[in-house]
């Protein structure tokens, strides 16, 4: 991959474009927005341990899920997945 030329960057000014990524409203009527903003200021350190979180999580469910397949194989019994 060809590292980017600063002069390109300084050009062309990104147009601030917000997505909105995920909407929820609560039982009161208080909306929650997860907006991507593609002009927006990136803490790397932050990124970084929401991932790890995310990752955590997703080897948690995995783990749990592969547990209770043993067990269903074992026992020959439905287990239910909460």
């Amino acid at each position: 991959m060809d590292p980017v030329d600063d002069e390109i960057l300084d050009e062309a000014p990104l147009e601030d474009e917000k997505v909105v990524i995920v909407e929820k409203v609560q039982q009161d009527g208080i909306k929650e927005k997860i907006i991507f903003s593609s002009n927006g200021v990136v803490d790397v350190a932050e990124l970084e341990a929401l991932c790890l979180k995310v990752k955590l999580i997703i080897y948690y469910f995995l783990s749990q899920i592969s547990v209770l397949l043993l067990l269903q194989w074992k026992y020959h019994k439905k287990v239910k997945i909460y």
